[in-house]
């Protein structure tokens, strides 16, 4: 099935080709198979975009292969601050600042290296949102110094702009953000003035809309916080103004967090991406390239070096396509 569209159609759109049994790509002003199937997956792979020193570049790792950070491409703003959400296909980083907070949605085939394009717009311009999705939605949750308890969301395999999804408890930013394929987790992060530290956890169903539910509670207060998941459980790492601790939760259960282990290195606003069996951190490091840890999230221990990033990660997103959810 090869017709030529009658209305212009988006370069990156997705499409299932009920003839061949094919995902689909609008590449070029054609449509290109994807070579996605159970017997033959893309490769996992790790994104990480923006940095504090407002880089626009985008690196990206080889989840299963221990080694440093490869050029990906870049995101159409120099940015930090921004959200990260992605699916097997695509990755997306939404808001930020450079220096005034940004609106945009950008996205990438995350099986091919390129620059970004553009996706769309959030509700609002916004930074340091907790970005947290399953294969076909993303969330973005809270703002800056605790200025929104806003919850938004896209649906990842249509260009457009994001619409509002529910609340959070309460006003943050600086949290985790992570996900099974059904619910969606926010850990930690910082209230509005005078900016205490939180310790909540808390979910939502992601194929609905509503508000945060409570989950349970961090072993600490703790904010600038990254988090990735497999498809059953969830980890959370770092703290400001420096943390090395692991902590876990079983995201289908509710409860407080458990220890999981600790990273070898000790620092606050890196960035987690995962695939459904190793999660992997590269700390947060303002103005220098970071080492990057992983773990195996099946069994609970100590980071053990993955590698190192090519460029500065500090107010960094990443996001993979090899994920329950992240």
């Amino acid at each position: 099935m090869s017709l030529t569209p009658k209305t212009p159609i988006p370069e990156g759109a997705i499409r299932y080709n009920t003839d061949s049994n094919k995902m689909e790509l609008w590449i070029g002003e054609k449509w290109m198979q994807v070579a996605v199937s159970e017997s033959t997956p893309i490769a996992a792979r790790g994104l990480i975009g923006g940095a504090s020193s407002g880089g626009n570049t985008i690196n990206y790792y080889t989840i299963s292969t221990a080694g440093d950070a490869v050029d990906f491409g870049d995101l159409n703003n120099n940015v930090d601050y921004p959200g990260s959400v992605a699916s097997r296909i695509r990755g997306i980083w939404a808001g930020g600042r450079t220096p005034s907070n940004l609106d945009v949605i950008d996205f990438v085939t995350i099986a091919t290296a390129g620059n970004a394009l553009d996706f769309g717009n959030l509700t609002s311009a916004k930074r340091e949102m907790a970005g947290m999705g399953n294969q076909t939605r993303g969330l973005f949750c809270g703002e800056t110094l605790g200025g929104s308890d806003d919850i938004e969301f896209i649906t990842i395999s249509q260009q457009g702009n994001a619409v509002d999804f529910g609340n959070l408890s309460s006003a943050r930013d600086g949290m985790a953000g992570f996900a099974s394929p059904t619910r969606g987790v926010v850990a930690g992060g910082e209230g509005a003035s005078p900016y205490p530290t939180r310790d909540i956890i808390e979910f939502v169903t992601i194929a609905s809309t509503g508000n945060m539910v409570d989950f349970g509670n961090l072993g600490s207060a703790q904010w600038a916080v990254s988090g990735c998941s497999s498809p059953t459980r969830g980890i959370i790492n770092g703290n400001f103004p420096s943390g090395g601790t692991i902590q876990f939760i079983t995201i289908a259960s509710t409860g407080n967090a458990q220890d999981f282990g600790d990273w070898n290195d000790s620092n606050n606003s890196g960035a987690s991406f995962s695939s459904s069996t190793r999660g992997v951190w590269a700390h947060g490091n303002d103005g220098g390239t970071s080492t990057v840890e992983y773990v195996e999230f099946a069994t609970l221990g100590n980071g053990v070096n993955f590698g190192n990033s090519r460029t500065e990660v500090y107010r960094s997103a990443a996001c993979s396509n090899g994920h329950g959810g992240l």
